[in-house]
């Protein structure tokens, strides 16, 4: 039977995250209840906010039986696994579609309808039991809503966020979360999210890039907030001249480089049990050769990235990739001792 935006018994769960959000809250909860599409619900976890974002969201969930703040009594998890519990919540709720919502942008009035009617279209075509993941671009905006540039992917330099390269994927994130509608194949089958990763959206992202369907939306039906609190934020090319970028990148990369033979290793489990709805847009034999990077001597691992080209949109950026697979022994001794102090 073929399913229709105004079917009644399909809400979306939108999945918020907070942290000491209450400045911009109120624009971004204003946002989602101007939607051209009302049937959702709005389901937020705080994760030990001091600044009355909780004061606030109780007082929204007292006006509006749509919004449901999550009390789970689990303390501080971090941004990802703050997500990784909303998706838990939404799996128990029996959350048929999901988005995730930062709590400091501000979404375009026809954002959830528009993405939802192309997911519909596509379970058509692949079935509802297929993971799919839609997700667009970004308006990037100041802390007072001017623009500071008209594409999210073009500021961050990424240059095809509908087809990457299939082994880009593996080490870069190409989904912005606030962006992103799921189904609930995808729910529930990429849930719970695995300890190590990275983020929330990317682990969606590898998940969909193995076993299901990512369509990019290329026009900007989200307006991106940036300001000095952000969790993430968009660094664009002129981030690249401050003098302690290059040492923070350092940084950066060692953990992603960490964190994405994790996820690798994880998506690999999941391969054990689930058959991909389509091809894979990640080769399994690069998956798996990049999986135990971590036990190649330095000479395979340079020659295994070389060989499966493995590699970021941004030059920049994948030179210094190349520098922390050459010293990724290294730096765990060294990330271990700094463990132990």
């Amino acid at each position: 039977m073929h399913k229709n935006t105004s079917d009644k018994n399909l809400p979306i769960f939108i999945l918020m995250a907070t942290y000491n959000g209450a400045k911009y809250l109120g624009a971004q909860i204003a946002s989602i209840k101007a939607q051209t599409l009302a049937h959702w619900f709005l389901l937020v976890r705080d994760d030990g906010s001091t600044d009355g974002t909780v004061a606030l969201l109780k007082h929204f969930a007292e006006h509006d039986s749509r919004i449901l703040l999550i009390d789970d009594a689990l303390g501080t998890l971090g941004a990802a696994q703050n997500f990784g519990q909303l998706m838990k919540q939404a799996l128990a709720l029996s959350g048929s579609y999901f988005a995730f919502s930062d709590q400091d942008d501000v979404w375009n009035p026809n954002k959830l309808e528009r993405q939802f009617k192309r997911l519909l279209q596509l379970e058509t075509q692949y079935s509802e039991d297929t993971p799919i993941l839609i997700h667009s671009d970004l308006t990037v905006v100041s802390e007072k809503l001017d623009v500071i540039c008209s594409s999210f992917m073009s500021y961050q330099g990424i240059r095809n966020p509908a087809t990457p390269a299939p082994t880009t994927v593996i080490f870069q994130n190409h989904i912005v979360g606030c962006t992103l509608l799921g189904n609930k194949a995808l729910l529930e089958k990429a849930t719970p999210l695995p300890p190590d990763t990275y983020m929330h959206d990317w682990w969606l992202g590898l998940f969909t890039a193995f076993f299901g369907i990512t369509e990019f939306i290329p026009q900007s039906l989200v307006a991106y907030r940036q300001h000095s609190t952000n969790q993430v934020g968009a660094g664009g090319i002129r981030w690249l001249l401050k003098p302690t970028t290059w040492y923070r990148i350092a940084l950066k990369l060692n953990r992603l480089l960490d964190c994405s033979i994790s996820q690798s290793q994880e998506l690999l489990k999941h391969s054990n049990y689930q058959e991909p709805r389509c091809k894979p847009m990640i080769p399994t034999t690069s998956l798996q050769d990049f999986a135990k990077l971590s036990d190649y001597r330095l000479a395979k691992r340079i020659t295994t990235t070389l060989k499966h080209k493995i590699h970021c949109q941004n030059g920049v950026l994948t030179a210094f990739l190349y520098v922390q697979i050459a010293c990724f022994p290294l730096l765990q001794r060294y990330n271990r001792k700094g463990a132990r102090k």
